[in-house]
C-alpha cells in the first residue's frame, strides 16, 4: 500500500488565554498540518508545530524541509512492506528538524495503523484503552492573573496545575504560595521553570518552597538545558523531585541523564524527539532503568497530542500526564476520535 501524495496545509486554532512561559508568549496554534494519501485513497494527518525557543524551528522552515527533503525521499514506498525503511530515511533526512520529523512520523505512524485497521495504541502493543487524567497549564504572569487563571481551572474540574515561572524569579514563591492559599492544601502543583533559574536561584526557591509545605509534586527545568551536572547535584538534594524537558531530545540525551542521575522523571515531547520512534525508545530505556515518565507537548492540537496520547496507552509507566494542549483551545478541532472530559482524557 503505497504512499502516493502528501499535502500540506496550516491548522490554526485561537487560543482561550495567551499561552506564556520564561520562554515565549503564544496567542494561537498556528500549525503545519499534514495530509499523507495512500494509494488506496486512506488518509492519515500529522501536525508539526513551529517552536523557535525550543526547537529552532518556524513554520517556514519546516514545510521547506518537508517538501523539498523527506516527502521526495519517501513518496511511492510501501507503508506496510517499506515501514522501517520510511522511517530510517526520514530520521537521517536531516540533522535536528525535530518538529518536522515529528509531524510526518505522526502521518507515517497513522497511515499505517489505518492500514492495518487497528487503533495506533493496539498497532504498538497496547491492549487495553484506560483514562488518562492531564495537567492543565497555568501561564506565568501577575500573581492576581495566576491566582484567577487558577480558581478557574479548578471550576472546571482539574485537580493539577501545572505553574509556569521564571519570567521574575522575585515573584515566583509569591505567585506559588498565593495560587496554593486560593485553590486550597489537596491541589497538587507542577513548577516549570523553563530553565530560567540559576543553580543559586534554584536552591534558595526549591527550599523556600519546601519551608511553605506547598502541595508540589516535582520541578521541571529549573536549569540550562545542557547544564546536566547542576541538574544532578538538584536531584541529590531529594527536596522536590527534578523533571528534565529541555534536556532532553534524543536517546543520548536520556543515556546521559540517566547514567548522572540528573533527573527523577523524564519528560518526552514527540516534538523534541522527532516523533514516535526515538520516543519508545527513550520510553523502553527508562523503564529498564526504573525511571517514571511524563508525556508531554509543545502547544499542540488535536492530531499530535492524539499520538501522544495513544503511546501512553501501551505503557503504564508513563506516569504524569501533561497534554492540556486541545483544552487551551476555543475549540477542538473534531479530526479524531479523542475525548476531553474536564481532566480526563480518553479514546472513544
Amino acid at each position: 500500500m503505497k504512499i502516493a501524495k502528501i499535502e500540506l496545509d496550516t491548522l490554526c486554532v485561537p487560543l482561550t488565554t495567551p499561552f506564556k512561559t520564561a520562554l515565549r508568549t503564544v496567542y494561537e496554534i498556528d500549525d503545519v498540518l499534514i495530509r499523507l494519501y495512500l494509494e488506496n485513497g486512506l488518509m492519515a494527518l500529522g501536525e508539526a508545530p513551529p517552536t523557535v525557543a525550543i526547537t529552532g524551528e518556524d513554520k517556514q522552515d519546516i514545510q521547506d524541509t518537508i517538501i523539498n527533503i523527506m516527502i521526495p525521499l519517501i513518496l511511492d514506498l510501501d507503508i506496510l512492506k517499506d515501514f522501517d525503511l520510511i522511517i530510517h530515511k526520514i530520521k537521517n533526512s536531516i540533522k535536528g528538524h525535530t518538529s518536522a520529523k515529528a509531524g510526518m512520523e505522526i502521518a507515517i505512524y497513522n497511515a499505517k495503523a489505518m492500514a492495518l485497521n487497528k487503533p495506533l495504541y493496539k498497532m504498538l502493543g497496547g491492549k487495553n484503552k484506560k483514562t488518562l487524567i492531564t495537567d492543565i497549564t497555568i501561564s506565568v504572569d501577575s500573581v492576581e492573573k495566576m491566582v484567577a487563571d487558577s480558581l478557574i481551572a479548578i471550576k472546571q474540574g482539574f485537580s493539577i496545575l501545572k505553574v509556569k515561572v521564571g519570567s521574575d524569579s522575585s515573584l515566583d514563591l509569591e505567585r506559588l504560595i498565593s495560587i496554593q492559599k486560593a485553590v486550597g492544601d489537596k491541589i497538587k502543583l507542577r513548577i516549570d521553570v523553563n530553565q530560567a533559574w540559576s543553580f543559586e536561584e534554584s536552591i534558595l526557591n526549591l527550599k523556600k518552597m519546601k519551608e511553605c509545605k506547598l502541595n508540589i509534586e516535582f520541578v521541571e527545568q529549573p536549569l540550562n538545558a545542557k547544564d546536566y551536572d547542576g541538574m544532578a547535584k538538584l536531584t541529590a538534594l531529594k527536596i522536590f523531585p527534578i523533571v528534565a524537558d529541555e534536556s532532553l531530545f534524543s536517546l543520548e540525551n536520556a543515556k546521559t541523564l540517566l547514567a548522572m542521575n540528573a533527573c527523577d522523571i523524564l519528560n518526552i515531547k514527540l516534538m523534541k524527539t522527532g516523533g514516535v520512534s526515538e520516543a519508545i525508545k527513550i520510553i523502553e530505556l527508562a523503564k529498564k532503568h526504573n525511571k517514571a515518565i511524563m508525556m508531554g507537548s509543545m502547544l499542540e492540537s488535536i492530531i499530535s497530542i492524539n499520538t501522544a496520547i495513544h503511546l501512553c496507552m501501551v505503557y503504564d509507566h508513563i506516569k504524569y500526564i501533561d497534554l492540556d494542549g486541545p483544552i487551551l483551545c476555543k475549540y477542538i478541532p473534531e479530526l479524531l476520535n479523542i475525548k476531553y472530559n474536564k481532566e480526563q482524557i480518553s479514546i472513544l
